[in-house]
């Protein structure tokens, strides 16, 4: 028997992500209201991330080859090019998909029959999007020189790091 490729993978990785975090919803809001409202709203700001950063972006925009976010961000998100992504920004959505990820875990360690499967779908997701290839969203452009246009730190942080370092002096 073969093992399935990276990319097998991640289709099957993507395609357990929407129930699972259906399950992380259930989950938290079952163990206290304020626990469910804010992975609810981590969720939806994480996937509004995902969308306007790296879902906009992708080769497999508008397909189901990644599960369901594939098909859903086509409805909120126009296509963009993927030379226009700012590599600052695609590091900040990976943070924020570890982040994510933690998160969802210590939700899941409310419910111990069920913290397994979370745990074995984090570490395949970590294996698969932070491995080689090039299927997932725009982490291969993090491998890649870069230039001056698509390394820039946004100007809202460049001016409040120079307002700390007059502050300092």
């Amino acid at each position: 028997m073969r093992f399935p490729s990276n990319r097998t993978l991640f289709r099957i990785w993507g395609s357990l992500a929407g129930p699972l975090l259906l399950g992380g919803l259930w989950i938290a809001y079952q163990t206290n209201f304020w626990l469910g409202t804010t992975f609810l709203v981590c969720a939806l700001l994480w996937f509004y991330d995902m969308g306007a950063t790296t879902c906009s972006r992708c080769a497999n925009y508008g397909s189901l080859h990644c599960g369901v976010q594939g098909r859903l961000v086509p409805l909120l998100f126009k296509r963009r090019s993927m030379k226009s992504a700012n590599r600052w920004r695609i590091r900040m959505h990976r943070i924020y998909d570890i982040l994510m990820i933690v998160f969802a875990v210590v939700i899941y360690s409310q419910v111990l029959w069920l913290l397994p499967i979370m745990v074995l779908w984090s570490i395949l997701g970590l294996a698969v999007v932070y491995g080689p290839g090039r299927h997932h969203g725009l982490l291969h452009t993090l491998r890649t020189p870069a230039d001056d246009q698509t390394n820039k730190v946004p100007p809202q942080l460049v001016m409040l790091r120079d307002l700390k370092d007059r502050t300092e002096s």
